[in-house]
């Protein structure tokens, strides 16, 4: 029901916001990465604090910022899925440079994997 409805407010997938989870927490709310990024959809704090998350484990918030920054990064890179994806991972600035690491290159991959999952699942 949480991702119906932020998907409907963000414009992005329901797939895709299943997927960005899957591939960073596994679904695991109180997950934490090596370099401190919270939550299902891991967010780093500077941008969840930015996105005005006060509760960086609450699932609506966690997935509504996650989603509205994936949104984000789809409508900087021209709705480019994948560049959005690199972006999400590796921040906007190492897309626009051109500098993405291999770390970021299987990221993508994996979320995609999971993306074509979930969309055989919707129909």
């Amino acid at each position: 029901y949480i991702i119906n409805k932020i998907s409907r407010n963000t414009g992005v997938e329901k797939a895709m916001i299943k997927s960005i989870i899957a591939a960073e927490s596994n679904f695991q709310q109180f997950a934490i990465s090596h370099k401190g990024a919270r939550g299902y959809m891991q967010l780093m704090s500077k941008t969840a604090l930015a996105l005005g998350v006060r509760n960086i484990y609450d699932p609506v918030e966690n997935i509504n910022a996650g989603s509205t920054y994936y949104r984000m990064m789809l409508d900087r890179f021209g709705g480019n899925r994948i560049k959005a994806l690199y972006a999400y991972n590796a921040g906007p600035t190492a897309v626009e440079k051109g500098r993405i690491p291999n770390q970021t290159l299987r990221y993508a991959k994996k979320v995609m994997r999971h993306y074509r999952n979930f969309k055989r699942m919707e129909m």
